[in-house]
């Protein structure tokens, strides 16, 4: 590890001193400790929370936001600016693997795949073969920070945990099914009513004939018995 990042720790909380190898600034950061306080595991995620905050690591000197702007100053007044923003093009080419960006990085490195195995550790559930809550191979890129794809993470997923899915997913099934079911019963069950009714219709038609059948036969008789 080299000299320029120092861990510490306080209690159960583990720490980073980093310090700027031109002015000695340091900055403390959070950090995962390994069996000594100079193995930083997560040496990456450090890197980039020290690069959003303005601070640069090239060629293994790391800089404070000052000293970078300095190291970034054209020397001469007179340079052309196209010349000084090619320059520092130039010099954020060398920077080491750590620090580049998402778009550069086409596989994992080591470090990389051991934080994704460990966030897996605790994001997803072996025994029921899913993610835990919400998770998903997106979520848990995101929360590893910028430099990790998600498709990583579902490579990793497949050939050490299992298959994709999420237990609020699967919950969400669940409920589905239970209300279609329902659903084709209550649908059955009207049917059924339905049916019925139109049955009982049926027979009262039936019977309405009959009795209008009746009617007319008496009415006939009684006509005729009238005349005789």
């Amino acid at each position: 590890m080299a000299a320029m990042f120092k861990g510490s720790k306080t209690g159960s909380a583990e720490h980073v001193d980093c310090v700027c190898d031109e002015c000695a600034t340091s900055i403390r950061l959070g950090a995962r400790l390994g069996d000594t306080d100079k193995e930083i595991n997560n040496l990456p995620s450090v890197l980039r929370n020290l690069q959003k905050r303005g601070w640069s690591n090239i060629k293994s000197v790391l800089r404070c936001p000052q000293c970078e702007a300095k190291r970034k100053a054209p020397k001469d007044p007179t340079t052309p600016l196209g010349d000084v923003l090619s320059s520092w093009d130039a010099e954020d080419k060398q920077q080491e693997p750590e620090m580049t960006t998402q778009v550069e990085l086409r596989q994992p490195t080591k470090e990389q795949k051991r934080e994704i195995l460990a966030m897996l550790d605790i994001a997803y559930d072996a025994a029921a073969q899913r993610y835990k809550g919400s998770d998903t191979d997106q979520s848990v890129a995101e929360a590893l920070g910028s430099n990790i794809l998600w498709g990583w993470v579902s490579a990793l997923r497949e050939e050490f945990y299992g298959p994709d899915g999420n237990e609020d997913a699967d919950l969400l099934l669940k409920s589905v099914a239970e209300w279609q079911d329902k659903a084709d019963k209550a649908y059955a069950d009207a049917a059924a009513k339905l049916e019925e009714a139109r049955v009982f219709l049926t027979e009262m038609d039936a019977a309405k004939a009959e009795v209008a059948k009746l009617a007319a036969a008496v009415a006939k008789l009684t006509k005729n018995g009238k005349r005789t």
